[in-house]
């Protein structure tokens, strides 16, 4: 017993260590104060009402640091959001519709005229010029000097690849931890938008509803009804404000098909979904 407690803690010691980091520094730069750290307890102090959806993605502390050359003043902020998948689903949350992704950890964003956001494994990370004196390429360097310090994967989460590629937009993928469609049951939902034809819509797919397939499976009773097509189970429903959704229980888990009008559609992209 003492043997294995011995081996938890050194696995402890070593998960800290492979993602432990220091506070990036700036050449030219100096800290203005300490830097501070907000937790879940006191988050809603620094960022106020945006603090919730931190929260629904769930976070559990940023580290802050302002700094000053001269006149010039910026902000760092870095939110761990406990994992990967957390991470990018708060980065798309508040990512622009309209981007150009930059290759600065796993993917960062510029916005004009001087913020910078950038995703990296857990960390969501917000750079922020106080001014509009600094150019474009400065803050973006200042941002890969953040990546290099922060440890972790310059990936996509793994598995938004189980969503089906074909008719697929690019840079489309996003997840949603909870409340998808207004609807409590449809939690921790990875999704992309989808052109095929004239048609556009969303599949998505519930994120361990492999693991947990029938009792997924089971909390969609309600108000759904039940079809069989070709030895497969499909539930389709009316949503109030959304329109139909439909979805199906797959040897992979949960799929589903959402903001298309058409029902028949829906279970025919359903039945292409459960063959592959």
């Amino acid at each position: 017993m003492q043997k294995l407690f011995r081996k938890f803690l050194l696995l402890l010691i070593f998960i800290n260590i492979a993602f432990a980091y220091s506070f990036p520094e700036f050449d030219g730069w100096e800290k203005v104060d300490s830097i501070r750290i907000y937790t879940s307890d006191n988050l809603w102090n620094y960022i106020n009402g945006a603090a919730d959806i931190y929260h629904d993605y769930g976070f559990e502390r940023v580290k802050t640091g302002k700094f000053k050359s001269g006149n010039k003043k910026l902000t760092l902020d870095i939110y761990n959001m406990g994992n990967q998948l957390n991470a990018f689903g708060i980065y798309v949350y508040e990512r622009a519709d309209q981007y150009d992704p930059l290759k600065i950890g796993t993917e960062a964003v510029f916005y004009p005229p001087g913020e910078i956001n950038m995703l990296k494994d857990k960390y969501y990370v917000i750079l922020r010029c106080q001014s509009d004196t600094l150019s474009e390429s400065t803050i973006k360097n200042m941002m890969r000097t953040v990546s290099k310090e922060l440890p972790g994967k310059t990936t996509f989460p793994q598995i938004l690849s189980i969503l089906p590629q074909k008719n697929k937009l690019s840079n489309s993928e996003s997840y949603i931890k909870k409340d998808f469609m207004g609807m409590a049951s449809l939690k921790n939902c990875i999704m992309a938008d989808y052109k095929g034809g004239e048609d556009h819509y969303k599949i998505f797919y519930i994120v361990n509803s492999q693991k947990k397939n029938s009792e997924v499976w089971s909390k969609f009773s309600h108000d759904w009804e039940n079809l069989e097509k070709t030895g497969k189970s499909i539930k389709i429903r009316e949503v109030p404000y959304q329109g139909l959704i439909g979805l199906i229980k797959t040897k992979s888990g949960v799929f589903g098909v959402a903001e298309m009008g058409n029902k028949e559609k829906i279970i025919d992209i359903l039945l292409s979904i459960a063959k592959n």
